[in-house]
């Protein structure tokens, strides 16, 4: 099982999940164990395939590290916090989960899309 941490201490990531608003990003920030990165992208990779299936999925993307490093950044979109809430209460999700390699930390959170003119796509806000 991962030990989690939050990147926003004020506002968690459960609190984040019960959002009533969309489209959104998840971020994921993974520190793999040593010798435990092909183990921990196995388990990711099952556990997208599951979340490629469910509604309001729209898209992952992992990155890894270079240069040795342990690090994994993951991030996925979602039409709502509500959707990705209901991925993570899968009862088969919280079961992979609960397979990651000790040592793994993670440090999710949840996003939403800002424009700004001639630059980036989203609610301007400039």
């Amino acid at each position: 099982m991962p030990t989690y941490y939050e990147i926003d201490p004020a506002h968690p990531f459960r609190q984040q999940l019960d959002a009533e608003t969309g489209p959104i990003v998840i971020t994921n920030l993974y520190t793999v164990a040593n010798g435990r990165m092909d183990e921990t992208i196995n388990i990711w990779g099952q556990a997208s395939r599951i979340g490629s299936k469910q509604p309001g999925y729209i898209s992952a993307q992992m990155h890894r590290g270079i240069a040795g490093s342990n690090q994994l950044l993951i991030y996925s979109e979602w039409s709502s916090a509500r959707d990705l809430r209901n991925y993570f209460n899968l009862p088969e999700i919280k079961a992979l989960v609960a397979t990651f390699p000790p040592g793994t930390e993670c440090r999710p959170h949840v996003f939403e899309k800002v424009g700004i003119t001639g630059v980036c796509s989203g609610v301007d806000k400039t």
